[in-house]
């Protein structure tokens, strides 16, 4: 995972303002005051890119991440798991030490004398919460709620292991906000933040695109991470951005080609580079080619837009094609649905499918979205 991690971050702009702030945590962090931070930011803004990009300078024999996208986990469970099999394979690479035990894919594999056997073993090698954690894991299916104590067995295993190893470990935790799908978040939560508390050789990273779930675990003082964390927001490229990372892939824009494809993306890094790949083979391309390569970037994204919006409620449809036919304002939208909007408009803001662009007036806050959208109503 680390050295495919290594191999994506090639192209990194624009982002090392953020990039050193995530820096200087590090020594902190080796002096055993480990800075807990959240990354947020809209979808596509480029969060995960950073995050690689730190884990590279990051690595070292002393300091080994862990990478953990939490969009791809159905469960408390499946989280804890990754994380230590992660924490085993990272181990090995930052430090070039092999373990004494065997590979993760084979600790609940044979018979219950096979598993006590290896669990002496794990013991020795990664600490007693890590053996701890093996035992509940294999009952975890009879005992769904032992999830939560899992949660924290998994947290205390890691702190053990750097413990015992001498090394600082830096867990990542990608698209935070899928968690919510998750049964007992509230008090998985709360554990979670009982032993964080109270650990110094492990850094926590939360990244997530949910204004609102961000929000409401992070920031409100109600919240389980009350004060407990950092928050970094990230921001759309601006036009000095945006030329530059065109220059990154050998491709000189005038300013009018970067005011266009800026405008075009809304900044956003993603949808510039994807841009950026589709124009004709040439270093300096015509400004007629920015739309033309932009919207074979709608094309090609257009079946998991199509996908989205057959998915809203009608209602929300409803609101996406007004904004895609240039009805933005909010007595426009209320006059053409003929009902009060402000309740589902805040939804979908909430779940950035829209924005406020000043006060009365939405759009649809994805630009591929949008073009997506305008091109179901042309057929």
């Amino acid at each position: 995972m680390l050295q495919e991690i290594i191999k994506i971050t090639n192209n990194f702009v624009n982002r090392e303002k953020e990039l050193n702030k995530l820096k200087t945590t590090l020594a902190a962090f080796q002096k055993q005051k480990p800075r807990h931070l959240v990354i947020a930011g809209a979808r596509r803004l480029g969060k995960t890119y950073l995050l690689y990009k730190h884990i590279q300078d990051s690595i070292s024999p002393t300091i080994v991440p862990v990478y953990i996208d939490v969009l791809y986990k159905r469960n408390w469970s499946d989280v804890c798991d990754d994380i230590i099999e992660s924490l085993m394979e990272n181990y090995t690479f930052c430090t070039k030490k092999k373990l004494r035990v065997e590979r993760f894919n084979t600790w609940f594999t044979g018979t219950l004398q096979d598993i006590i056997k290896r669990l002496t073993t794990i013991e020795v090698e990664m600490g007693t919460a890590t053996g701890t954690y093996l035992k509940l894991r294999a009952s975890i299916k009879e005992k769904p709620d032992d999830e939560i104590e899992l949660v924290q067995t998994t947290m205390n295993a890691v702190e053990e292991f750097a413990e015992k190893k001498n090394i600082c470990i830096i867990i990542i935790l990608d698209e935070f906000q899928h968690i919510e799908k998750f049964n007992h978040m509230t008090e998985t939560l709360a554990a979670m933040r009982s032993t964080i508390q109270f650990q110094k050789q492990v850094q926590y990273i939360f990244s997530g695109s949910s204004t609102t779930f961000i929000n409401k675990i992070f920031v409100t003082s109600t919240s389980a991470f009350w004060r407990q964390v950092e928050i970094y927001k990230l921001a759309p490229f601006t036009l000095e951005a945006t030329m530059k990372l065109a220059r990154s892939y050998n491709i000189t824009l005038d300013k009018e080609g970067g005011v266009i494809l800026t405008t075009i993306t809304k900044g956003i890094p993603d949808y510039i580079v994807k841009t950026l790949l589709e124009l004709p083979t040439r270093k300096k391309p015509l400004k007629d080619d920015i739309p033309r390569s932009f919207q074979q970037t709608v094309d090609r994204e257009s079946l998991l837009f199509s996908d989205i919006f057959e998915h809203l409620p009608s209602l929300q449809q409803q609101v996406m094609i007004l904004l895609a036919e240039g009805k933005t304002q909010y007595k426009q939208l209320e006059q053409e649905i003929g009902k009060k909007v402000g309740g589902i408009l805040n939804q979908m803001v909430n779940a950035q499918l829209i924005e406020r662009t000043e006060k009365g007036r939405y759009d649809i806050f994805d630009p591929v979205f949008k073009e997506s959208v305008k091109n179901r109503l042309s057929l």
